[in-house]
């Protein structure tokens, strides 16, 4: 089978026993069908592993290699978000805590870009719901701790 489009996101990963079932009611009914009707994406794929690691490896074909180089969908931990610490007693604001972030991150045109990530937050993925709050940003600095390097 030959790629849909002129581009792909690849992703691997291992679910945790526990949490397996969840996974593939979510991934099958929600994820998918939401990565596939967001303009530019074309075809989404799961495949489990015969031999080898990580377990799953997902495709998605895109119609531009300049759509999306990463999406990631964050969930929050209110509990963990509303600890109290010093730098929190500094400010006079609380905490805005979202339910969850649509992190879509690129390497392409930003205009493109900017305008992909327009038509998603319009899109009908959210149905009656109100669209969520949005920016756009471009990373400046990154670091990464020494355990990760060394793993």
């Amino acid at each position: 089978m030959s790629l849909a489009g002129q581009g792909a996101v690849a992703i691997w990963h291992d679910i945790a026993p526990e949490g397996r079932s969840d996974f593939y009611a979510w991934h099958g009914r929600e994820h998918m069908p939401e990565r596939v009707g967001i303009p530019g994406f074309l075809r989404g794929r799961r495949y489990i592993a015969l031999d080898g690691a990580p377990e799953f490896f997902n495709l998605y074909e895109t119609a531009a290699r300049e759509t999306v180089a990463g999406c990631h969908l964050l969930v929050a931990d209110e509990a963990a978000s509303a600890v109290e610490t010093a730098e929190r007693r500094l400010r006079s604001e609380k905490n805005a805590i979202p339910r969850c972030i649509l992190l879509v991150e690129s390497w392409g045109d930003v205009d493109s870009f900017q305008a992909l990530c327009r038509r998603i937050v319009g899109d009908s993925l959210f149905g009656d719901t109100p669209a969520p709050a949005s920016g756009l940003y471009r990373l400046q600095n990154s670091r990464s701790s020494p355990a990760l390097r060394a793993g």
